[in-house]
Order: C-alpha cells, then sequence, then structure tokens
C-alpha cells in the first residue's frame, strides 16, 4: 500500500494557491476596487460555472471575511441574487447600491454585523422582493432605509437590537407578505406600524417583549394569514386586536406567555384560525369552558409543556351553536405532551374523529376515570405512549396493558408531602442510630470503652521487611 507523504514547504504552497483563488474570487472587495467582477469566466468561486446566466444563482459571497463593500457597487449583468452573508460587514455606503439593478432579485445581508442603514442606501434595487438582514447588530433604521422598495415581498429583520419600528419605515413596501421582526428587544409596536401593509401575509413579532397589543395593530391588515406571538410577556389572549383578522387569520402561535388561565371564548371571533400554538404556557393553570369555542375552523391544536396545568374543563373545546346546542369542534390533530395533565375528560372532543393525537408524557392518574381512554379507539392511535404516574401500585404500568378491573377509584387516598417527609427523617435518624450503637459494641469488645489502654502496656514497637513486632508488658508479663 503506497503513502504519499507532503513536505511542509508543498502544503504552505497548497495552502496559498487555495486562498489566492478565494481572494480572485472577491480580489475588488480586499483590495478597494470601485468596480467589481465576481462573475469571470473560468473563476468558478463565486458564480456557478454551469451557470452561463444568472437568473438562478448569481453571485455568492458567503463566508468571504468581507469586512465592507465598495462604493458603487457593479452587479453581474443578469445576476438575481447576491449573497454577502456569514462576512464582517459592519456598515454599507450609501452608494454602494445606488446603481440601478435591472435584475437582482435576492440581497442576502445575513449574518454579519451591520449596525444599521441610512436612508436611500437601496434606492438602486427597484426590483428587490427579497432583504435578508437577520442575525446583525441593527439597532438604528432611518425612516427612509427602504425607499424605493416597491417591489419587495420579504423583509427579515430577525436577531438584531432594534429597541422601536419608526412609523414610516414600512410605508414604502406596500407589497410586502413576509416580516420578521423577531427576537429584537422592542417593547411596544405603533398601531399604525402596519397601516401601509395590506398585502401582509405573514408577521413574526416572536420575543420582542411586548406585554400588551394595541387594539388597532391589525386594523389595516386585511390579508395577514399567519402571526406569531411567542415568547413575549402578553398575560392576556389579545381577543380585541386580533378581532380584525377574524376574515384572514389561520395560523396563531401564542407560546410562551405568561398567560395563567384561558376563559371562555379566549379567541373571539376568529372563526377561520386552523392551527393554534400553545406551547411552553409556564404559568398557565385553567383551561376553562368553551375557552376556544370560537375556533370553529381549528384543524390542529398543539399543547406542550405546561408545567402547573390544573385542569381542562371537558367543555373547552365544545361552542354552542343556535338555539344553545352545545358541540364539540371537530379537529384532525390534536397535541397535549410533555405536562402535568392527569386525566382526559371522554366528552372534551369527538375523539374518532382525530387523525393524529400525542397524549405522551403526562402525569396520568389510571383510575376509573381513564378506563374509556383504554376501551376507545384512541389506543389504537395512542399504542403504548399513554404511562400511569398514580396510583403507586400502577406507577410505571403502560395504560393499554391493565386489567379493566385495577381502573378503581376512592382505593388509595393520597399520601400527605409533610407526613412522607417526617417517616423518612424517622428512618435516617433510626438508621443513625443503630450504626453508633454497632460501632460502639465493637470498640467495648474489643478494648473496652474508648479503646482504654493502661500505662506502659506496649513496651517496644519493632517494624521488620514484612511484620511488625510488639512487645507488651502488663502487670508484670511480657509477650512477644
Amino acid at each position: 500500500m503506497s503513502r504519499t507523504t507532503f513536505q511542509p514547504r508543498t502544503l504552505l504552497m497548497l495552502a496559498v494557491v487555495l486562498l489566492s483563488s478565494r481572494l480572485e474570487c472577491c480580489r475588488g472587495f480586499f483590495f478597494g476596487f470601485s468596480t467589481v467582477d465576481l462573475c469571470q469566466e473560468g473563476s468558478g468561486c463565486c458564480c456557478s460555472p454551469h451557470l452561463t446566466q444568472f437568473q438562478e444563482k448569481g453571485m455568492d459571497c458567503r463566508g468571504a471575511n468581507l469586512a465592507t463593500l465598495p462604493e458603487d457597487l457593479k452587479l453581474p449583468e443578469g445576476a438575481t441574487r447576491a449573497d454577502f452573508s456569514r462576512n464582517n460587514l459592519t456598515f454599507l455606503y450609501r452608494a454602494t447600491f445606488t446603481t440601478p439593478s435591472p435584475t437582482l432579485l435576492v440581497l442576502d445581508l445575513s449574518d454579519n454585523r451591520l449596525g444599521g442603514l441610512e436612508g436611500g442606501g437601496l434606492v438602486g434595487l427597484g426590483v428587490l422582493q427579497q432583504l435578508l438582514l437577520s442575525n446583525n447588530v441593527i439597532n438604528d433604521l432611518d425612516v427612509e432605509a427602504f425607499k424605493g422598495l416597491g417591489n419587495l415581498t420579504t423583509l427579515d429583520l430577525s436577531y438584531n437590537q432594534l429597541t422601536e419600528i419608526p412609523d414610516q419605515l414600512l410605508a414604502p413596501l406596500s407589497n410586502l407578505q413576509h416580516l420578521n421582526l423577531g427576537f429584537n428587544p422592542i417593547p411596544s409596536l405603533n398601531s399604525s406600524l402596519l397601516d401601509r401593509l395590506p398585502n401582509l401575509r405573514h408577521l413574526d413579532l416572536s420575543r420582542l417583549g411586548i406585554e400588551t397589543i394595541d387594539t388597532e395593530l391589525f386594523s389595516g391588515n386585511v390579508s395577514l394569514e399567519w402571526l406569531s406571538l411567542s415568547h413575549n410577556l402578553i398575560s392576556v389572549v389579545p381577543t380585541s386586536a386580533l378581532a380584525h383578522l377574524s376574515d384572514t387569520l389561520t395560523y396563531l402561535d401564542l407560546s410562551g406567555n405568561p398567560i395563567t388561565s384561558l376563559g371562555g371564548y379566549s379567541f373571539s371571533s376568529l372563526t377561520n384560525v386552523k392551527t393554534l400554538v400553545l406551547e411552553q404556557m409556564l404559568k398557565l393553570r385553567t383551561i376553562e369552558a368553551y375557552a376556544f369555542g370560537d375556533l370553529r375552523s381549528l384543524d390542529t391544536v398543539a399543547l406542550r409543556y405546561m408545567p402547573k396545568i390544573e385542569s381542562v374543563d371537558p367543555k373547552a373545546f365544545h361552542s354552542l351553536e343556535e338555539e344553545d346546542k352545545d358541540v364539540a369542534l371537530t379537529i384532525q390533530d390534536f397535541t397535549f405532551s410533555f405536562s402535568v395533565l392527569s386525566t382526559l375528560p371522554s366528552t372534551l372532543l369527538p375523539w374518532s374523529s382525530l387523525k393524529f393525537v400525542s397524549l405522551e408524557y403526562n402525569h396520568w392518574t389510571c383510575d376509573c376515570n381513564m378506563l374509556w381512554v383504554k376501551n376507545s379507539s384512541l389506543m389504537t392511535k395512542l399504542d403504548d405512549r399513554l404511562v400511569c404516574s398514580r396510583p403507586m401500585r400502577l406507577r410505571g404500568h403502560r395504560l393499554r396493558r391493565i386489567p379493566d378491573e385495577e381502573f378503581t377509584c376512592g382505593e388509595e387516598p393520597p399520601v400527605s408531602t409533610n407526613a412522607t417527609v417526617g417517616f423518612l427523617v424517622v428512618v435516617m435518624l433510626a438508621g443513625l442510630c443503630a450504626s453508633l450503637a454497632t460501632v460502639s459494641l465493637l470498640v467495648y469488645y474489643r478494648r473496652g470503652w474508648v479503646c482504654w489502654r493502661p500505662q506502659g502496656a506496649y513496651r517496644h514497637i519493632q517494624r521488620g521487611a514484612s511484620t511488625i513486632t510488639i512487645e507488651e508488658e502488663m502487670v508484670g508479663t511480657s509477650e512477644a
């Protein structure tokens, strides 16, 4: 078997060649040229060698360690995409993108260190459709930062350091459909922020730190379908604000908010919502009757990670139809897992209509109230994923494998926590006393109390290579 060995000089030359090719790829950026041609024939670095036109990929300078982009940047003719993500850009010259680019549709500046955008700096990108600015340190946006971007459909400003959004910042973006402001420390949103975005369909407001939603924030959004308000500080479902979206909203995420209770008709008027996500609701304790009563189009509901949930009313997913007729919502996908739910009301949902159900990792009490689950069609969907927590004699048993006669009620009263702690303390003290008594008896048996030794008992101690010799002298006798 042959082995090729490279000398240090050879390895150094290879490294220089690779670095040179990378520098050649974006040489204008490193040496400060005012114009850049990233897609010369045969470069193979920034443009795919398989493309003669750039409708698909365009420029690709991801991770090229760029510190700045030149002024009056000349984009390759026909390029539809320019990717400058994962670099070290800290600012953009006002004139970098002023030269008109009639074909550029996607500009990716994410994963850099940009601190802001100046007004009018993107006016040359009139046909741009996607602007990606996530994972920067943007804390200031000029009110005219997006001037001239009337065709923009996607704007991602997530994971930055914005503390406020100027009132007229989004006004030029009349065709915007996807807006992501998530993970910015914005404590409040102006009621007129979204007024001039009639085509907005997807809005992410996750982890902004907002406590309340202005009742008029969504009043002008006639097309909004997808909304995330997750991981904010909202303590009550913003029913009044969401009511403006009654005709369009189909997806709602309120995960991670400190809501303690869902009262009746908490989602009033949201008759078109199909997917509701309520995860990591760390303070939610109760779900009352008709809490989801107005969600008549609900198809998927995800309830996960609720460590304090105490009760779910059997009519939580019911609504009152005409003539006060009580009807349970028909849901296709139901998840209630990783919580402390102890029992499952048989009337909560029309269980036979479910196509998918997940109920694992709850604190199920396998008593007479849960016998119906074992004998229902639910078991074909749950399999062995339901494990009992109580009573203690059934702890760890899988519900479907327990005989029907074991599902009893009222036989095992709950054990008091104080009594349990007291019992453990008594057992530990008893064990300690027994250990001390045993040691004392052994000491007394061998040498008398406290290993007492008469004065002068050991006359001489000699240590050899493998033995130790002790000579004793007690009451006139001597032993070796």
